[in-house]
């Protein structure tokens, strides 16, 4: 994947944009990463055309996409990210785990749908998870 450092040890760094509306969802995110050496928070927008501008201009490795903000709908800018070339590995994180999100995040092209309120730190052990499958 570009962006994917690969040092003279084999350590890979993952690069991270959070699109999230809530400044505390994108805090607890950033203390939950920052420990980790192996992943880099490349940017953060809270609406829909920041993410887009900052995807477009960062291209991270993977995003953490709110579904409801202002501007519009995460499962939007999921469908755009997605349709580009190298897309990133997408966590859709939400407030609204309803299955018609879940689903249509799947079929968007998601690799993964997260309710915040049960499945917040999930997030941190994704993160390891993809930093091992690309060693």
């Amino acid at each position: 994947m570009e962006g994917m450092i690969v040092a003279d040890n084999a350590v890979r760094t993952t690069s991270v944009v959070i699109v999230d509306d809530s400044d505390i969802v994108r805090q607890r995110i950033r203390s939950m990463l920052s420990p980790r050496p192996h992943v880099e928070i490349v940017g953060e927008a809270d609406d829909i055309t920041s993410g887009r501008e900052i995807i477009e201009e960062r291209k991270p490795d993977v995003v953490v996409l709110d579904v409801m903000m202002p501007g519009g709908s995460g499962l939007e800018l999921l469908e755009e990210v997605k349709d580009g070339p190298e897309p990133p590995v997408v966590i859709v994180l939400t407030n609204y785990p309803y299955s018609v999100f879940r689903r249509r995040a799947m079929e968007l092209g998601a690799e993964y749908f997260l309710a915040k309120s049960s499945e917040f730190g999930k997030i941190a052990e994704i993160l390891e998870d993809l930093g091992r499958a690309e060693e």
